[in-house]
């Protein structure tokens, strides 16, 4: 949400989740649209009868109890507690799910391929960072305070890089020694 919101592009890979098997349809099987006005079932069934949560962050859809009921495919769709109170499906979905969408499209391009591969050089910051200058839990519990903490870990780790580069260019010999 956060980077669709400040059109920024996400390289953010999903994890790979097709060796897993759903006792029921997943959001997966069904087809929402593009506007998140309505969504699509397995069966053919549209719906769009939908509510939104208090905060807007949540869209609730549900389904037709009289097509439930009916469809050949309730078995491997309905939920027990759905079965035993004859209801229909309700699918809760965020609102942002077409940002999701977007990003699951572009972990298949090219662009995020290259990407992905210099992606390296970055983490490898984030774990010096988190093992050194201790980064693995906030020390503070708001955010001004904690971004605080953020900028002085980043300017200790690139103090100790910038010792290491002049170190290195200054004795060559012992860079040597050390990286052989």
């Amino acid at each position: 949400g956060y980077l669709k919101d400040n059109k920024l592009i996400s390289n953010i890979d999903f994890y790979d989740k097709s060796n897993v098997e759903y006792r029921k349809f997943n959001l997966k099987k069904f087809n929402v649209a593009e506007d998140l006005k309505s969504i699509t079932c397995p069966n053919g069934v549209t719906s769009a009868k939908f509510f939104n949560d208090k905060d807007n962050a949540f869209r609730t859809f549900t389904f037709n109890k009289k097509s439930c009921t009916q469809c050949p495919l309730r078995d491997q769709c309905l939920y027990d507690n759905e079965l035993k109170k004859n209801k229909g499906r309700v699918i809760k979905i965020s609102t942002k799910y077409d940002a999701v969408m977007r990003d699951m499209h572009r972990v298949s391009t090219e662009e995020f391929k290259i990407a992905r591969d210099k992606r390296y050089k970055i983490e490898r910051r984030f774990a010096t960072m988190v093992r050194n200058h201790g980064l693995r839990r906030s020390r503070f519990l708001k955010l001004p305070r904690t971004k605080i903490h953020i900028i002085l870990a980043n300017t200790a780790c690139n103090i100790v890089r910038m010792v290491n580069l002049i170190w290195n260019r200054n004795h060559p010999s012992l860079a040597i020694a050390k990286n052989g």
